[in-house]
This record gives structure tokens, sequence and C-alpha cells, in this order.
């Protein structure tokens, strides 16, 4: 079985560093070839890690696992929506009706609230 090789890719284009990774260690996995990958790694496709290589990277790394996103109390999400965009846009449209109203009935002097709907 023949393992592609990934070529390459000039990196010294990047002006202001822009494009090369935010942080002091150069992750640059995807740029090397796949023998000088295998070597850094000490590994290879054939046989993969040790138990002793596995358990040492378990070890400074932790469990291979996506860290699970902070929960929202429900009283916080309730809030949210309370006071989100289009809510706030009904809210205020019923506050700016109830407002045309009491002028209408203060301004025409209308003893019956019946006749205005």
């Amino acid at each position: 079985m023949q393992i592609p090789q990934v070529l390459e890719e000039d990196t010294s284009s990047c002006q202001d560093g822009v494009g090369a990774a935010t942080s002091d260690t150069v992750e640059d996995e995807h740029l090397i070839r796949l023998d000088g990958l295998y070597a850094r790694l000490n590994t290879s496709p054939d046989y993969g890690l040790t138990e002793v290589q596995a358990r040492n990277l378990y070890a400074v790394n932790g469990p291979n696992a996506i860290t699970p996103l902070q929960q929202r109390s429900e009283i916080v999400k309730f809030f949210r929506h309370l006071v989100g965009g289009f809510s706030l846009l009904l809210l205020a449209a019923s506050v700016l009706s109830f407002v045309a109203y009491a002028i209408q009935i203060y301004a025409d002097n209308i003893p019956d609230t019946e006749e205005n709907l």
C-alpha cells in the first residue's frame, strides 16, 4: 500500500506572522512530508504507537476528547430570550400602541371605549 506524500508549502510569503501559528509552538504537521512527520512522532503507519508511548502521551496531553461547552442556567437562558432582538421589538411596539391609544382617548374625550374597538 502506497502512502501519499504531502508536498511542502512555501511559508516564507507570510508577512507579519499572518498565517503562522500564534503560540510559541510550531504547528507545521500539515506542511511537512509524511516520513518526516512519522520520524518526529516516533511512529510508523504500520505499527502505530507503543503502549509506553501511548501512556506517556495520555499523561502529558490527557484524553482525546472534546471539551464540553459551559452550560448556562435556565434563568439566564430565559432572560436572554426575554431581551432578545425580536422580543424587544414586540415589546416596544406594544408600548407604543398603548401610548397611542391613551393619547387618542384623552384627546377625543370618549367616555365609552367600546367605540374604539
